[in-house]
């Protein structure tokens, strides 16, 4: 079965937190790498392991206060993405921009073609918290900022106070292109799911809902769960001020 899967990331945290001091001195204005980056994506996660099927069947990538709140696009955001398609399907910016609709129809939240990405560098991201065009791209398996054996890998990326987001990265596995192609609703799930995470969903241990864990292209639904639909709804827009 082909599987994705986001590996819990506990123990490198703990090692890139002592980086993440060094970064805050030396770099704290500056135009960062991968490493870094990947350093900066939300930390505080709060599972949610709900009832299956359940309208409180959803999880959050980063939260923040007391109480906690999810970390989430500001909702006078209008989130640019870059596209890089060296290694991409045929069929694969139809799916990202069908899929972004629907997120967009859920959300309110706008998202807007920044064009072609002529290189995935990462280097999107300004520490200082200024929002970047979200990068979406398909490369090689050992291109996946060392996420093994998964589908796809996301990483989120929040500004300082950790109250919203202000960029992504999004990879896919070029391995999976052939499924991506033939099987359209493993591509719309696929896609969905990583969407997900940008906007601030996480993962779930619940196989009826598109931000379960694991995802095969034997599934035959690409409909939103309860739990999907309750969270994007939180993650929503409630509109400018």
């Amino acid at each position: 079965m082909l599987t994705m899967r986001h590996p819990v990331r506990t123990a490198l945290r703990l090692v890139l937190g002592l980086v993440i001091l060094a970064l805050v001195y030396t770099c704290h204005t500056t135009k960062q790498g991968p490493e870094a980056v990947a350093r900066q994506w939300a930390s505080d996660v709060g599972l949610v392991h709900a009832p299956v099927n359940s309208a409180s069947s959803y999880a959050f990538e980063s939260t923040y206060g007391t109480p906690s709140t999810p970390t989430r696009w500001s909702d006078c955001s209008d989130i640019s993405y870059e596209v890089n398609l060296t290694h991409a399907p045929a069929n694969a910016l139809t799916v990202l921009n069908a899929e972004l609709s629907r997120v967009h129809a859920l959300t309110g939240l706008s998202f807007t073609y920044a064009g072609s990405a002529p290189a995935v560098n990462f280097a999107t991201y300004d520490a200082s918290g200024v929002p970047a065009p979200v990068i979406f791209a398909w490369e090689p398996a050992n291109h996946l900022l060392g996420a093994l054996n998964v589908n796809a890998t996301t990483i989120p990326i929040v500004n300082p106070s950790h109250a919203n987001y202000v960029s992504a990265i999004v990879l896919f596995n070029d391995d999976m292109n052939a499924f991506f192609v033939k099987d359209p609703i493993f591509a719309a799930n696929l896609v969905l799911h990583e969407i997900g995470h940008v906007v601030g969903l996480s993962d779930v241990n619940d196989p009826t809902q598109v931000m379960n864990a694991s995802l095969s292209p034997s599934v035959t639904s690409d409909a939103l769960g309860a739990g999907d639909l309750a969270g994007l709804r939180l993650l929503g827009t409630s509109g400018c001020s």
